[in-house]
């Protein structure tokens, strides 16, 4: 039997497209092995009625906008990582205990309340350890300077229990720093979150965190995402067992998802441990 001795040739044109796409994998491939690199962030800060006083403590990252010293544009800057990659995460770490500091931004009459997505009341405070997306604008609140902290926010109460029998069953917090956005009383017993009239209090600002070997379970609190200026906060708490992990046992244990080396922890009554 006589096989097919036809032979497909491709026109050359074709065979010049071919070739081109070929160069252009190379290309890409080769473009891709290059250091990831991403421009760098800028985010800009509106005082929204006020204004910012002195110069930011780190001008290479921070410059005012315009002359009256109302806008300040913050830049992160692109950083490289121990594998090369060469980024900027749009998190500003600052955004509280450099910038949001009573002593650097200030509207008279009034307290700072935190940077926000928008001029108007109603959302809640950025987060300092959020990304933001380049070109953001975030936008200073105000509450009405009081003698009584208590009345420029929320109070959450850190103790539970009766007067004369109360038990501090819940860690106080300072996730803005130097700031007095979320402000710890001396005593450690209670957190004041500033809050202008129409906001509410972030997650990021609600205590969380259980207070170990208490015999107390925190709850949470009631009411938070309903809470306004000059709300006080009771705490919810369960009785508890205490349960000691040894740090020298053979056995990994494990709270909330994250390992542990060993120590007092409070658990609810009827729950189980795995190790």
């Amino acid at each position: 039997m006589t096989g097919n001795t036809k032979v497909w040739r491709a026109p050359l044109a074709g065979l010049a497209s071919v070739a081109m796409i070929a160069t252009m994998g190379v290309a890409a491939s080769t473009a891709n092995a290059a250091p990831l690199q991403t421009p760098d962030v800028q985010v800009t800060l509106d005082a929204n009625g006020g204004k910012f006083v002195g110069s930011p403590s780190d001008p290479s990252v921070a410059q005012f906008v315009d002359t009256a010293k109302t806008k300040l544009q913050l830049t992160d800057s692109k950083q490289t990582d121990a594998q090369g990659v060469n980024y900027a995460d749009g998190v500003f770490e600052h955004l509280y205990d450099w910038y949001g500091l009573d002593s650097f931004v200030q509207d008279s009459g009034y307290v700072f309340t935190g940077w926000y997505t928008s001029p108007d009341a109603g959302g809640s405070a950025v987060d300092p350890s959020s990304a933001l997306q380049d070109g953001t604008t975030l936008y200073a609140h105000w509450a009405v300077d009081y003698t009584d902290e208590s009345e420029e926010g929320v109070t959450f109460n850190l103790l539970y229990g009766q007067e004369g029998h109360t038990t501090k069953v819940v860690k106080e917090i300072d996730p803005d720093g130097a700031a007095k956005v979320v402000n710890t009383s001396y005593d450690g017993n209670t957190v004041y979150v500033r809050l202008a009239d129409g906001d509410q209090v972030a997650d990021w600002q609600v205590p969380s965190e259980d207070v170990p070997g208490d015999g107390f379970v925190f709850g949470g609190f009631d009411g938070v995402s309903s809470a306004k200026r000059g709300t006080k906060l009771g705490v919810k708490a369960d009785k508890g067992v205490i349960v000691n992990f040894p740090a020298t046992s053979r056995y990994q244990y494990y709270k909330d998802g994250e390992n542990i080396s060993g120590g007092k922890f409070d658990v609810l009554r009827g729950a189980s441990l795995t190790p």
